[in-house]
């Protein structure tokens, strides 16, 4: 798998179908762009990814995510 991160967005591209665990350094906020999906006040999220799928996740705090109209 191939995975980038900075201060806002991580990236997850799967090699392989599967569970894939991503973890942030402190407790924040995170949305799966592709899915729509909100997880708050999580330090992890595990998703399931198909083989050759890339997944946006955005995470810090909700309210700064959304001031950029994403989420």
């Amino acid at each position: 798998d191939t995975f980038y991160a900075d201060g806002y967005l991580a990236v997850v591209h799967a090699r392989s179908s599967g569970e894939k665990t991503i973890r942030f350094p402190e407790k924040c906020d995170v949305y799966d762009y592709f899915k729509g999906i909100w997880y708050t006040g999580v330090t992890e999220v595990t998703v399931e990814i198909g083989q050759y799928e890339t997944r946006y996740f955005f995470y810090g705090k909700q309210e700064n995510i959304q001031s950029c109209c994403i989420g």
